[in-house]
């Protein structure tokens, strides 16, 4: 995780994220990556490279950064679990 410089008041400015999710084959990551990024909004950035899902996700806080890491990690577990059902 990347923290941003302090503003005037000593706020954080923003703190930035990075998850990268491996998986064992190209299909299995565009099919998790279908199913969680209709979740994402503007939070989780994701994009497709060979088997793995790289994001990013931005925010002026920590909790709200938290929250929103544990929320995309939710979905993420979610889709695992119904693409390995299948």
């Amino acid at each position: 995780m990347a923290v941003f410089k302090e503003n005037e008041k000593g706020a954080v400015s923003g703190i930035k994220a990075k998850i990268v999710l491996q998986y064992a084959s190209k299909e299995q990551a565009d099919k998790i990556l279908k199913s969680v990024k209709v979740d994402n909004y503007d939070f989780v950035k994701c994009k497709r490279d060979k088997n793995m899902i790289k994001c990013e996700v931005k925010s002026n806080n920590i909790s709200s950064m938290l929250h929103t890491i544990d929320d995309f990690l939710a979905c993420v577990i979610l889709a695992e679990e119904v693409y390995h059902s299948i």
